[in-house]
């Protein structure tokens, strides 16, 4: 007799909140901080959003998470969907895609993260504007790849019927 259980159902929602939702919350939480802080120290109110109020490393990082989470769950064997030999090697080849994107989050974060601490001792200097250049480039590396890594999130999740492991 098989055993009905409510948590093996695929849901989206449930999934995007553990896989999507879950990893970008400190980007989110971080850019509420910034914005009451420039809001209550800076005038006139309402405070404005610019290129710093989200974190481009905090981002890069949280990034990589999802995207490390999704692999996870594309090589997890709970979905009834990948139990098809055809879908199981689709779902992998995703997984690969998504180990890569886990893996340029992680050196974006580096970049920026370095860059932002080298940055300040060279002002002035003949390195200043390469490492400007270079810090310019990841950020809007990240801030572009952002939605487009979201979006295959959320296709891999409905291509597969992927479910939350509980």
């Amino acid at each position: 007799m098989e055993k009905f259980v409510i948590y093996k159902r695929p849901s989206t929602k449930r999934w995007s909140m553990t896989h999507i939702v879950t990893p970008l919350f400190p980007v989110l939480l971080g850019a509420l901080i910034r914005l009451f802080v420039s809001a209550a120290f800076v005038f006139p109110f309402p405070p404005t959003l610019t290129w710093t109020t989200f974190s481009s490393s905090e981002l890069a990082i949280c990034l990589a998470l999802m995207s490390l989470f999704v692999n996870q769950s594309l090589l997890s064997d709970d979905s009834p969907e990948l139990k098809n030999s055809n879908k199981r090697e689709e779902a992998k080849n995703w997984a690969g895609w998504f180990h890569m994107a886990t893996e340029l989050f992680i050196v974006a974060f580096v970049f920026i993260t370095f860059f932002v601490a080298v940055n300040p001792k060279f002002i002035g200097s003949q390195f200043s504007t390469p490492f400007q250049v270079m810090l310019l480039f990841c950020e809007i590396g990240v801030h572009v790849l952002t939605p487009v890594v979201i979006f295959f999130a959320i296709v891999a999740q409905r291509t597969f019927k992927l479910e939350v492991a509980v």
